[in-house]
């Protein structure tokens, strides 16, 4: 058997997800692989997505204070009415910033491993095999050309 790849192979889009314990998501955060987002790479994501640009496509510091805000404004979580928000420890989520923005709202950021976050299991495994299976059978469909960031969301 042959597997086709795409020319874009090695490119990063950053997808954050924001699921509750109850399992109800947020948006997501995509950070996108340029430095100014151009709306059209938006195109077929969930409404609300936030869309991010960062040149390398990794999350910084900068980025997920924006992912903050974002999670904030999509929920009811105030100083009175706090919430835990379970991540890893990745040097982006723990940026001065950030950290100042969710103590100001009654976001809880305990230090946790990645290996005590159920989305690891449950969520991101399962979702990287789908998202495997849909760029497979999308080469398959259209030979010769690219997957790009620019369809990517439409998998």
């Amino acid at each position: 058997a042959v597997k086709v790849t795409s020319a874009e192979r090695g490119t990063l889009v950053t997808t954050c997800c924001i699921v509750s314990a109850a399992g109800s998501a947020l948006p997501p955060a995509m950070v996108f692989p340029r430095k100014n987002f151009k709306t059209h790479m938006l195109t077929g994501a969930p409404s609300g997505t936030l869309s991010l640009a960062q040149p390398t496509g990794w999350m910084t510091g900068e980025l997920f204070a924006n992912v903050i805000r974002h999670f904030i404004k999509m929920t009811s979580f105030t100083k009175e009415n706090l919430t835990l928000v379970i991540m890893d420890n990745d040097e982006s989520h723990l940026a001065p910033e950030v950290l100042n923005i969710a103590k100001e709202n009654g976001v809880i950021l305990p230090h946790t491993s990645h290996k005590l976050q159920a989305l690891e299991v449950s969520v991101f495994g399962p979702f990287q095999n789908f998202y495997n299976a849909a760029v497979d059978s999308w080469m398959v469909r259209h030979p010769g050309q690219t997957l790009t960031i620019y369809n990517l969301i439409n998998l």
